[in-house]
């Protein structure tokens, strides 16, 4: 999924790979997260030409992270940073009891 917002939070467009038609197992997939991209360069190409940096939040891991990176090449000089995000479990909840039989 990817969002456009200002510097408030305030949400312009979004984008995800359902909405780019696809379904199941295969929003996950490298092609599927470069499809979102180029969606979204179009449908907020109007609010880049507004804009002088551009910064890119990248949250979470899955096969079509890397292919979504890449379709970003396109903005050329006004993106300035790419930061990772994804939060780290730090031992997490805790696991269930054992079963007894």
């Amino acid at each position: 999924m990817i969002t456009l917002t200002d510097v408030q939070g305030q949400v312009f467009t979004w984008v995800s790979a359902g909405s780019c038609g696809f379904k199941g197992a295969r929003k996950g997939t490298p092609f599927a997260g470069k499809q979102v991209v180029e969606v979204f360069l179009k449908k907020s190409n109007d609010y880049f030409s507004r804009c002088n940096q551009i910064k890119i939040y990248v949250s979470g891991i899955g096969p079509g992270r890397e292919n979504a990176l890449r379709g970003f090449d396109k903005m050329g000089q006004k993106l300035t940073l790419i930061r990772e995000v994804t939060k780290i479990p730090h031992n997490g909840c805790r696991p269930p009891k054992k079963r007894r039989l």
